[in-house]
């Protein structure tokens, strides 16, 4: 345990120290982290939004709303155990662990902590949402409960356990974590919509190609468009978010076991080594 004086009172990494350090983490290994978070939420996000397209369209739709429901709720499971699995590698990079091996006993534990967990989102963060006040301590749950580094071998209890009491901890840090979050999601967001609805118009100007987005004008922009420009975005920001928020649970922990200054000494040592 980390030796500490009664008088010295411990300071949390800040928000924007945090999102720094999750886009090093990120740039430096994303050959070895990221396959794992595109596996489980590129086939979501595609099925979403063929889902959104084809319920909102197709005369039809509600002979087979239920079948196509039950498919999107099988990859929603599909792309939050691939986001644990994310997170979990994620904490083997920062502590220069190798990646250990995946039983069939270990698969079906992380299948079921992670749907019994996110099923209750969609009802929690929307009425934490219009509360408001705990919204921050309620998204830092969910967050943890994907990067709980034993979600996959200690059960749905203590995992809810673990969520929680990271959520608890530097809750100022967390606030200013979502509001330096909002605002750059924001500034991505409008930039990502203005890009996708500008391309057509630059494939016109420079090819001589018309599309349908360019005969539309500004009828393209609809509840279509508008899901992917949030996909999209989804897509680019929520590896960051879930590193972030991995790296909040790492901090919390090395308050009781110093694995941060382990981790410190490891890479300290393997440079000398090498040098």
């Amino acid at each position: 345990m980390r030796p500490m004086s009664p008088k010295v009172k411990y300071r949390p990494p800040g928000a924007l120290q945090i999102l720094d350090e999750a886009v090093y983490l990120l740039r430096s290994g994303s050959g070895k982290l990221l396959p794992a978070y595109y596996i489980g939420s590129l086939p979501f996000v595609l099925g979403l939004l063929y889902f959104w397209a084809d319920m909102s369209r197709a005369a039809d739709a509600s002979g087979y709303l239920g079948a196509s429901s039950l498919g999107m709720a099988l990859l929603f499971v599909w792309m939050k155990c691939w986001q644990s699995i994310f997170a979990i590698r994620t904490r083997d990079y920062i502590l220069g662990q190798t990646v250990s091996a995946w039983t069939v006993r270990r698969v079906s534990d992380l299948i079921a902590v992670q749907t019994l967990v996110h099923a209750s989102a969609f009802v929690v963060l929307p009425v934490a949402m219009v509360l408001v006040l705990p919204f921050g301590w309620c998204y830092a749950f969910y967050q943890n409960a994907t990067a709980a580094p034993a979600a996959d071998r200690s059960g749905f209890g203590a995992t809810c356990r673990y969520a929680w009491r990271q959520a608890a901890l530097s809750p100022r840090e967390n606030h200013l974590l979502l509001a330096v979050w909002s605002l750059f999601s924001a500034a991505v967001l409008i930039d990502l919509a203005l890009a996708v609805f500008m391309l057509p118009y630059l494939i016109k100007k420079f090819f001589g190609i018309e599309t349908l987005f360019t005969l539309s004008g500004f009828n393209a922009v609809n509840t279509t468009f508008l899901a992917a420009v949030f996909s999209l975005a989804y897509l680019c920001l929520d590896p960051i978010v879930k590193t972030a928020y991995g790296l909040r649970c790492f901090h919390g922990e090395s308050l009781a076991t110093g694995t941060d200054i382990k981790t410190e000494l490891y890479q300290c040592v393997s440079q000398q080594r090498s040098a």
